[in-house]
């Protein structure tokens, strides 16, 4: 009799567990969907012309609605590139294109790729639901996570964007592979797979809390990467901007506190304008406990960059820095701060190629003048020994191979109906191209690397490049050249910015910062023969 009443609780035992579990299982299921209810689309459009430039995902920040802020990557909103500042670009938060609602940039972390984008409080939406934000500490390698976005879709349409309500939104699934560091950020490295719309989209645990910004698609194959959501909260917490935490604020050791001691290292007093500096900075943790600390550049007050010394021990100091580019010629003040530590740099930048003393500037001028209409006069020769052109049909795509200049950036309009832009035209629906370089021989040899966001850097620092060489193959450039892909024209470029040359199939180099058209299946080569890539547009 006691035996069957052991089985029985054995059995019954038993039950409860499979019950607890379906019941764990359904309640995490309802978590990962319902943060559907917080993501949202944004696009892109350049002010003057009403021309697309861009879109990407965002989620909705705040401890209660209506909401006021939307978190998203900062290469969603930034296009430096293309000569546009945040005055001459209308940032939309996207539902369809009866339903759009204007945004400003609020705060922009470059280095990071997030920023902090801020609705008109006269517009803003309703049944969107803030999720809570957690911390770098509640992350395990191993852990499954759900990127949540508006990914581009294959029936992506030019010049009409699909709906973008929360039951449109996309969830996928995979687990953190490892922590790691990509131009300088702190990314959680996952194999959920997202795409070019899916930037700024949250990274969620199987408690729908947030735990990094989906910034990068796939460098290599099947790696994709988010940022790790403490820039974020670090931010918002500094801002005094209410959000949901996961966690307790008040305990929270990667708050900056005043027990920090930060100093630049090895700066010059001057330099000449043109030079790329690289901006170095040592904190150390006068606490108690182990921290990750925030180190924040300036130049004449202006923030360029964030960069964190992670898991520093008490009395124990890092290294950090930042690359930074002098343009102009003028005295700039310097700072670097952590916590409430801060420490200053004069620097002195002097124009390139300064006249010597005692060289009258008139007699410049004069040379100048004269170099001027020479020119002026062999190019006149020039055009009056061309023949006159024949009437011809178009001309053909140029060949890759002779180098031919590419052109500007492509440009869509703004769809139909949209406030202030142009009659639509009606286009057919095509494949969304997916274009990537294979590695042919050398260091990268049988890869196959995706562009991110249409484009990819190759170079040896790890802050500028996608694609990083080791630190010993000196032989390439710490940026060496950058590839672009045209979605319109289906054509890739490359722009060399190396020391050792950027070179074509036909041995011939290119000359630095100038683009060049290559067709899918075209060849190029870096520094060395042996180092060869082949661009390629995948369906």
């Amino acid at each position: 009799m006691k035996n069957n009443i052991s089985r029985l609780g054995l059995v019954l035992f038993l039950i409860a567990v499979m019950l607890l579990a379906v019941s764990f299982s359904a309640s995490a299921q309802t978590a990962i969907e319902d943060t559907r209810n917080s993501v949202i689309r944004i696009i892109v459009f350049e002010s003057a012309t009403g021309a697309y430039l861009g879109a990407g995902s965002g989620f909705v920040i705040g401890d209660e609605e209506p909401f006021e802020f939307v978190a998203t990557c900062a290469h969603v909103v930034d296009f430096s590139d293309m000569g546009l500042g945040q005055g001459d670009i209308d940032i939309f938060v996207w539902r369809s294109r009866d339903d759009t609602i204007e945004a400003t940039i609020h705060v922009f972390l470059g280095n990071a790729d997030i920023a902090l984008l801020r609705l008109d409080p006269q517009h803003l939406l309703h049944g969107y639901e803030p999720l809570e934000l957690a911390r770098r500490e509640m992350v395990s390698i191993g852990d499954p996570v759900y990127a949540v976005g508006f990914p581009a879709a294959a029936d992506w349409v030019l010049g009409d964007f699909p709906a973008a309500y929360p039951e449109d939104a996309t969830v996928t699934g995979g687990i953190i592979g490892k922590f790691t560091t990509f131009m300088g950020a702190a990314f959680h490295q996952m194999d959920a797979t997202v795409s070019w719309g899916n930037s700024g989209g949250p990274l969620v645990n199987e408690h729908g809390q947030v735990i990094g910004v989906v910034s990068r698609g796939a460098v290599l194959e099947g790696i994709y990467g988010a940022v790790q959501i403490d820039y974020l909260t670090d931010v918002l917490v500094a801002r005094g901007i209410d959000f949901k935490p996961a966690f307790d604020v008040a305990d929270d050791p990667e708050i900056p506190r005043a027990i920090d001691e930060v100093n630049f290292m090895a700066m010059p007093p001057s330099v000449e304008s043109g030079e790329e500096l690289n901006l170095q900075a040592r904190v150390t943790n006068h606490g108690d406990e182990q921290r990750d600390l925030i180190v924040s550049f300036f130049v004449n007050d202006a923030l360029i960059a964030q960069e964190t010394a992670f898991q520093v021990e008490p009395g124990q100091n890092e290294t950090v820095s930042t690359p930074w580019s002098t343009d102009a010629a003028g005295d700039y003040q310097l700072r670097v701060t952590s916590g409430d530590a801060s420490s200053e740099h004069a620097l002195v930048v002097e124009s390139a190629g300064l006249l010597p003393a005692g060289i009258d500037p008139l007699i410049i001028g004069l040379g100048a003048a004269a170099l001027i209409l020479i020119l002026l006069a062999i190019v006149l020769v020039m055009r009056s020994r061309k023949p006159a052109p024949a009437a011809a049909p178009a001309a053909p795509t140029p060949s890759p191979q002779q180098a031919t200049v590419a052109s500007g950036p492509v440009t869509r309009t703004k769809p139909e109906g949209f406030p202030g832009a142009p009659p639509g035209v009606t286009q057919a629906r095509r494949q969304v191209p997916r274009p990537v370089i294979k590695g042919i021989s050398g260091y990268f040899a049988s890869q196959t690397l995706e562009l991110v966001e249409n484009q990819l850097i190759i170079g040896r620092d790890p802050r500028m490049a996608q694609l990083v060489y080791p630190q010993q193959r000196e032989e390439i450039s710490r940026k060496h050249v950058t590839i672009r892909f045209d979605e319109k024209t289906h054509k890739f470029n490359l722009t060399d910015s190396s020391s050792n040359g950027t070179f074509l199939s036909s041995n011939q180099k290119l000359e630095p910062g100038e683009a060049y058209y290559l067709n899918s299946g075209d060849r190029f080569y870096l520094a060395e023969p042996n180092e060869v890539f082949e661009v390629k547009v995948e369906s």
